[in-house]
């Protein structure tokens, strides 16, 4: 992911991850998205920020749902964390593992774009083209 976030040339100053419902992390151990970002991070030289975006809505799997389902699902379902209240000004790189129909990422990028950034990408480690 590193490899293809240089080749892209994305230029950001902060990382983002996803974050999992907690009883899902909780089940599971750890955050994927947070995993692939800490070492992203470390990779390039970049601050994540864990808890950038919190969530706070419980939803249903996704797997499933049709996109208009999944946009319903996931609506409302993060806030921006306290850790993000730095990032006006700021070029924010989002992360996720996994993205089938941008409804989660479409979600994030709305609550980031609340904090002002100068401006939000988006990448998943596995996504389909949008």
């Amino acid at each position: 992911m590193t490899d293809r976030i240089k080749k892209a040339d994305l230029q950001f100053d902060l990382i983002i991850p996803v974050p999992m419902e907690k009883s899902k992390e909780k089940k599971r151990g750890f955050n994927h998205a947070y995993l692939i970002a800490q070492e992203v991070g470390k990779n390039l030289g970049k601050p994540v920020l864990e808890h950038g975006l919190v969530r706070i809505k419980k939803t249903k799997a996704m797997r499933g749902l049709g996109p208009s389902e999944r946009r319903e699902n996931i609506s409302g379902a993060f806030i921006l964390g306290r850790s993000a209240q730095n990032i006006s000004g700021k070029n924010v790189l989002l992360l996720d593992d996994i993205s089938t129909t941008f409804a989660t990422g479409e979600e994030c990028v709305k609550v980031l774009r609340s904090g002002n950034p100068r401006e939000v990408c988006f990448v998943a480690f596995a996504a389909r083209n949008f």
